[in-house]
C-alpha cells in the first residue's frame, strides 16, 4: 500500500491532533507526522523546511490565522502545487466546504473525528 511520506497536522486543538496522529499512525499513513498549533506556526515551518509535507491536514477555525488564510497564503506562494491539503473540520456548513474545494490543492474535506476509513479515502492520493 503507498503512504505519505510527511503528514502535517494543523489544528488548536490539542485532542484533535492527538487523535488524528494516533489514527494516521494506527493506518500506517506515514513516516513523519509534525504538528502545527495555527496558520501562522503552519507558514513558518513551510517556509523554513527542506521537503514540504506531501499532506496538510488543515483546520478551519484556529486563532492568530486560520485555515482559509493559511490556503490564500498558500495558493498565491511559490509552494503552491508542492503539498496536498485535506480541510479536517467540524464544520458542516455547505459554504465552506465549497470553499475549501475552491483551493487547487485541496483534495478532501473531512469531518471530525478521523477514522479508518476516511484515511483510506485520503491513501489513494498518496
Amino acid at each position: 500500500m503507498n503512504k505519505f511520506r510527511q503528514i502535517m497536522l494543523v489544528d488548536d486543538d490539542e485532542t484533535s491532533n492527538f487523535i488524528a496522529r494516533w489514527q494516521l499512525q494506527f493506518a500506517r499513513a506515514c513516516d513523519d507526522i509534525i504538528t502545527a498549533a495555527n496558520g501562522l506556526e503552519a507558514r513558518k515551518y513551510i517556509c523554513t523546511c527542506t521537503d514540504l509535507p506531501d499532506l496538510v491536514v488543515l483546520d478551519i477555525n484556529m486563532p492568530l490565522m486560520n485555515g482559509f488564510e493559511f490556503l490564500d497564503w498558500f495558493d498565491g506562494s511559490e509552494y503552491r502545487g508542492r503539498s496536498k491539503f485535506a480541510i479536517y473540520s467540524t464544520s458542516i456548513r455547505e459554504e465552506d466546504r465549497l470553499r475549501a474545494h475552491g483551493y487547487a490543492d485541496v483534495i478532501s474535506y473531512i469531518e471530525k473525528p478521523l477514522t479508518t476509513d476516511k484515511i483510506a479515502d485520503l491513501m489513494r492520493w498518496a
